[in-house]
C-alpha cells in the first residue's frame, strides 16, 4: 500500500481502506484483461509476485480509479502496456 500511496501522492492514512479496496479491484481488472487466473502470479507462500509491467498496470488502473472512479480505468495506455503479457487465447 505504501508504494501505491507514493504513486497517488497520498501521505495520510485516512484513505488506506479505499486504496486497498481499489488496489484489489485494479488487480482483478488487470488479471481479467490478461485472461489469467487470480493466483497466476502467486508465490508458494501466498504472496503476489507480479512482473514489473503487470504491477505497473495495476498501479495505473488503481490511480485512475482513485482519481476518476466514474471513468473506464483500463485506459488505452494501460492496455498497450499490458498487451504483450496478455494470454493470446481467443475469448
Amino acid at each position: 500500500i505504501e508504494s501505491v500511496k507514493q504513486e497517488l501522492k497520498v501521505d495520510i492514512d485516512d484513505d488506506d481502506e479505499r486504496i486497498v479496496r481499489t488496489m484489489d479491484q485494479a488487480t482483478a481488472i488487470v488479471l481479467d484483461f490478461l485472461k489469467v487466473e487470480a493466483d497466476a502470479y502467486e508465490k508458494d507462500d501466498g504472496a503476489d509476485d507480479f512482473p514489473d509491467i503487470v504491477y505497473a498496470g495495476i498501479v495505473r488502473v488503481d490511480m485512475w480509479m482513485y482519481d476518476k472512479p466514474e471513468d473506464d480505468p483500463l485506459t488505452e495506455a494501460v492496455r498497450s502496456m499490458l498487451h504483450r503479457s496478455r494470454d493470446p487465447a481467443l475469448a
